[in-house]
């Protein structure tokens, strides 16, 4: 797997229609806080695996939700707990949770509860996919396979591909782009 495939895992025709159902959201907003919250996700993550005091239990969240059964993103979606979505987002978006959700509404032009509810349906499929990833990889840590998931992309161009850049996202991709790829290269 790579990043592409991972953000489109998020960003299928139905996996859009999936999420909107779960929380009540028309796709266009899904897809518009998608391009904002994935990269921050992305961000918090990585901060989580590089953690000495956070990566152990980033690592037992990973291993526990790389167990949860994905057939299709649908069928995951509709079991999916939103309580523990919201748990995911806080440990990864961190005590700026609240701030995150307001930028991310100020820049998907989506209302706070909407993306709240989003961030909270989508964290669950996110954490399974990394654990699932990282079981399958030849990753010795999480730190590992974000890094290998992230390599040397052009952060701006994998975006812009899966979610389709058109000039009013270029500016939040590239803050993304840079963002994520600045995290790769701390390590």
């Amino acid at each position: 797997m790579d990043i592409t495939s991972l953000l489109g895992s998020f960003l299928g025709d139905s996996s859009l229609e999936a999420i909107g159902n779960v929380t009540n959201t028309d796709t266009s907003d899904v897809t518009n806080v998608l391009k904002s919250a994935l990269p921050k996700l992305l961000e918090g993550a990585s901060k989580q695996a590089a953690s000495k005091t956070n990566k152990e239990g980033f690592e037992e969240a990973l291993a526990t939700h790389a167990k949860d059964r994905i057939s299709s993103v649908a069928s995951f979606l509709k079991k999916v707990d939103l309580e523990d979505g919201a748990k995911i987002v806080k440990h990864l978006i961190g005590g700026t949770s609240a701030t995150a959700t307001k930028e991310i509404s100020k820049e998907s032009g989506v209302s706070a509860k909407n993306v709240t509810s989003i961030l909270s349906a989508i964290a669950p499929l996110f954490m399974s996919l990394l654990g699932k990833e990282e079981k399958n990889s030849k990753a010795t840590d999480a730190t590992e396979l974000l890094t290998s998931l992230m390599g040397n992309v052009n952060m701006t161009k994998v975006l812009k591909s899966v979610l389709g850049g058109s000039s009013s996202t270029g500016s939040t991709l590239s803050k993304a782009a840079s963002l994520i790829g600045g995290l790769m290269k701390k390590k």
